[in-house]
């Protein structure tokens, strides 16, 4: 949280601007004597939480199995219940790979964009 009388001037510090557009990533907000910042969650902020979170049920699932359900589990009961854990982690993992090649994509987005702004301030 950062007060409006140690807000830095941009420059001199970290610079948190207003939210002039709907679209804008950055959320302010004035709540009497202090300045609340919040970053709207993006796509892969979701996409890591769904991860985290369907790897969580897997594990949940894998420690219940071995611990609480070992001889509960007979017949299909076993095969589904293991085949969805297995599942899961699939889906985990593909998840992962997908966040993966997002992030290069980005990250070779933004190295182009900067190599663009030097070469424009070079000349």
């Amino acid at each position: 949280m950062v007060t409006r009388d140690s807000a830095p001037a941009c420059g001199a510090g970290p610079c948190f601007p207003e939210a002039t557009t709907r679209n804008s990533p950055v959320k302010t907000f004035h709540a009497g004597p202090a300045i609340l910042v919040v970053m709207k969650p993006i796509a892969s902020t979701k996409r890591r939480w769904l991860t985290l979170l369907i790897l969580t049920v897997a594990w949940a699932q894998v420690t219940w199995g071995c611990l609480t359900l070992r001889g509960s589990l007979e017949g299909w009961g076993y095969v589904v219940y293991w085949g969805l854990c297995v599942a899961l982690t699939l889906v985990a993992g593909i998840l992962a790979i997908v966040e993966f090649g997002v992030s290069l994509h980005t990250w070779r987005r933004e190295r182009e964009e900067c190599r663009c702004r030097h070469d424009q301030l070079r000349r």
